[in-house]
C-alpha cells in the first residue's frame, strides 16, 4: 500500500464507519442573479454582509458589478478597472478594494461611490 492509499483510507474510513448520510445536498442554489450587459468571465466576488450586496469583479467587463442579494436586482456597475481580480469590501469603513492585475495595482474606492452603490 502507498503513501497515498494509506491517507485515503485514514480519512475515508472513519466517515464510511459513522455511516453518514445527508438526506439534503449540503448547498443548493436559491437565486440566480443575471448579469445584464457583463461580457466575459467574471472573478472574485466580496460581500457586504450587512447590506446584504454582492461586489463582483466582472474581469473581462473591466467592472465591478454590485447586486442586492435580497431581490436580486443589479444596483451599479462600476466601470473603469484594468481587469479586476481580487475584491474586499470593508462595510464598516465604506470602502472597497479592487486589485487590478492588467493595471499592476490596487484601487480603493470611497464612501460615495459604495453608498451610492447600496
Amino acid at each position: 500500500m502507498n503513501r497515498v492509499s494509506v491517507c485515503a483510507t485514514l480519512l475515508v474510513a472513519p466517515l464510511a464507519a459513522a455511516n453518514i448520510t445527508c438526506a439534503e445536498p449540503a448547498l443548493q442554489e436559491v437565486r440566480r442573479i443575471e448579469l445584464a450587459g457583463v461580457k466575459g468571465r467574471i472573478d472574485h466576488i466580496s460581500a457586504d454582509l450587512a447590506g446584504q450586496r454582492l461586489f463582483v469583479a466582472a474581469l473581462e467587463n473591466e467592472s465591478v458589478e454590485v447586486v442586492d442579494v435580497e431581490s436580486g436586482a443589479a444596483l451599479a456597475s462600476l466601470k473603469g478597472f484594468k481587469g479586476p481580480q481580487g475584491i474586499l469590501v470593508l462595510a464598516e469603513r465604506r470602502r472597497l478594494i479592487v486589485a487590478s492585475g492588467a493595471a499592476d495595482h490596487a484601487s480603493v474606492v470611497g464612501q460615495r461611490v459604495v453608498l451610492a452603490a447600496g
